[in-house]
């Protein structure tokens, strides 16, 4: 511009004799926030004096929402909690249906925040859902993604990773991992029809470890792993079987003391016989 011009921003053109836009010229990063600004001149504009013109400055910026995160977790066997991040502050909604080109379901929340969260209800169980994710930043900038899909009702635990590690004679540990978190049970026995001990654990855990004891040695067991979630939904596999250690010649075996008692009794009746043997 040839004249002394006032810079604004963000102020709207006064009126059709200003010439907004008669001129526009590339700014580079104004304010430093990594994206292009551009400046609309208005020579006619008369905000600082009759005909003194004005610059308007427009800032750049990634004005869309950014979406990442998307999770699908479990409430009941009737909803569903959808999350997801953005990366600047924006509002939730979620619409659902039973077909990705008919979503008549929908929830949404107004609040401008970074991590998203929108409860599906009314969900009906082994029917699969179909949704779409909006996010609208200030501005009505507004960012859609999908559609998504999930089998309605809860999800099942995934059992994977199953080992058997030998702690002794007596006892095996047997481990697996689970792709949701779950409780832990083992039921063993030495038919795969009668499984009558166990061993179990309450807390929820992706990586689950539990000890067999009392286990006979050089006998085959069966067993069958089981893991519920919170819902109570769970998934059993076997039977699976093992083999227990024969006893090894370097085992040390736990004596308690009466058994140790009564083993240096016979100990000393016996040593007592053999000499009075050699006296005679």
């Amino acid at each position: 511009f040839s004249r002394n011009v006032t810079v604004y921003n963000p102020l709207a053109a006064g009126s059709s004799g200003d010439q907004f836009g008669y001129s526009v010229s590339f700014a580079g990063d104004v304010d430093n926030d990594g994206y292009d600004d551009v400046i609309v001149g208005s020579y006619g504009d008369d905000v600082s004096g009759d005909m003194n013109g004005v610059a308007f400055v427009f800032f750049g910026s990634s004005s869309f929402p950014v979406i990442s995160n998307i999770q699908e977790i479990d409430v009941s066997t009737t909803s569903k909690n959808i999350s997801w991040d953005t990366d600047k502050t924006a509002n939730s909604s979620v619409k659902w249906g039973v077909s990705s080109s008919s979503m008549p379901d929908s929830n949404s929340s107004a609040n401008l925040i970074n991590n998203h969260l929108i409860t599906l209800t009314n969900l009906i169980t082994s029917t699969t859902y179909y949704y779409n994710i909006t996010s609208c930043a200030a501005g009505g900038y507004c960012t859609e993604e999908g559609p998504y899909n999930f089998t309605g009702g809860p999800s099942f635990p995934s059992i994977s990773n199953i080992q058997e590690t030998v702690i002794s004679s007596t006892s095996e540990s047997i481990s697996w991992d689970t792709d949701v978190t779950a409780n832990s049970s083992v039921k063993w026995g030495i038919t795969a029809s009668s499984m009558t001990s166990s061993s179990s654990n309450v807390n929820y855990a992706i990586a689950h470890n539990l000890t067999l004891t009392g286990l006979i040695t050089s006998t085959e067991y069966f067993y069958n792993i089981t893991s519920c979630t919170f819902l109570d939904v769970c998934t059993e596999m076997g039977p699976y079987s093992f083999t227990s250690l024969h006893q090894s010649q370097g085992e040390i075996i736990v004596v308690s003391a009466p058994e140790l008692n009564f083993i240096w009794v016979i100990l000393l009746f016996g040593l007592a016989f053999i000499l009075f043997i050699l006296k005679k």
